[in-house]
């Protein structure tokens, strides 16, 4: 009788081993697929990170491209309205001078 209890007791504790044993496994597992999915989670943000810095790094480098594109125009501008300007009065004057000349003869 004592033997068939002890067995019992034996058979139970086994059981609650083994339920442990797989409980505790199931656990691990569990925060296995958790961390996994936290790192994947975490590089996925430092690469739309990355990515993010990287596409406005180009937008920078587009607008100080565009500015100095505009900048060197306006200069190419101003230098050829200074030019027509210089051009202009130097005509005028030559007018001036010449009729000066007419006017002195």
């Amino acid at each position: 009788h004592d033997s068939n209890l002890d067995d019992l007791k034996k058979t139970h504790e086994e059981e609650i081993r083994t339920v442990k044993n797989a409980h505790q496994r199931e656990m691990n597992r569990i925060q296995s697929d958790h961390d996994s999915e936290m790192s994947r989670l975490e590089k996925k943000l430092r690469e739309a990170k990355t990515d993010e810095e990287e596409r406005i790094r180009k937008a920078v480098q587009r607008i100080t491209d565009d500015s100095e594109e505009e900048i060197r125009r306006a200069k190419k501008l101003a230098e050829r309205e200074q030019d027509d300007a210089l051009r202009n009065l130097e005509m005028e004057a030559k007018s001036q001078l010449k009729q000066l000349e007419e006017e002195q003869k």
